[in-house]
């Protein structure tokens, strides 16, 4: 199975010194791992489109953990 995810919009907010490129790459393959780790959330076998996920407020640390823990707030957001 091929699943392809896009992000238009990420607002990341109170966070400073954050490298984009670094929470990216971070978020992607902590998103892939979850996924591969959990299977598809059973939301995306409802819709093939999902317009907003809230992933609600999240407690963050600096670098690859930031997107760390991005990813695991969406994936969790996916079953909400």
């Amino acid at each position: 199975m091929k699943v392809e995810l896009h992000i238009a919009e990420l607002i990341v907010d109170g966070v400073p010194g954050v490298d984009e490129a670094t929470l990216r790459a971070s978020l992607s393959a902590e998103i892939g791992r979850l996924l591969t780790e959990r299977g598809i959330p059973a939301a995306w076998n409802r819709s093939a489109e999902i317009s907003a996920i809230n992933a609600g407020a999240i407690t963050v640390n600096q670098g690859a953990a930031v997107g760390e823990q991005v990813a695991g707030a969406v994936v969790e957001g996916f079953g909400r």
